[in-house]
């Protein structure tokens, strides 16, 4: 009876233990994404564009120094202005051609117009001064 109630204990002992461990988890899981949603909430607005871009299929054809399929996003804000912010927006989200050559510009109709303002505004803030 003394053994049952040992090996009964100790079953007992472990899933306790399991389960604090698996609350510490989760709980530190929960911790964390907690911290990265404030992380972007509290991103100031110019760095905003940049976690956009970086979160999207942008760098898969452009660099923000060098050409790749697309022209750099330093090209980009060499030619455009705050006036183009539409006219780009538009682009981003709908795709377009013959802007930089023949090799058209892939169609994001899952971005919405916000999200694109906010990585043009990124893209035209590395102009030369």
């Amino acid at each position: 009876m003394k053994k049952v109630l040992i090996v009964i204990f100790n079953v007992l002992l472990m899933v306790s233990c399991s389960n604090d461990e698996e609350s510490k988890i989760q709980t530190s899981s929960s911790s964390q994404v907690n911290h990265e949603v404030k992380a972007v909430e509290n991103t100031p607005p110019e760095h905003k564009g940049k976690l956009a871009i970086e979160n999207s299929d942008c760098l898969s054809c452009h660099k923000e120094n060098a050409k790749l399929i697309g022209p750099s996003f330093k090209e980009i804000a060499d030619r455009y202005s705050n006036k183009d912010i539409d006219v780009l927006t538009d682009r981003i989200i709908n795709g377009g051609k013959g802007n930089w050559g023949d090799i058209p510009m892939q169609e994001h109709p899952n971005l919405s117009k916000e999200e694109a303002k906010i990585m043009i505004e990124y893209i035209l803030s590395l102009k030369k001064i």
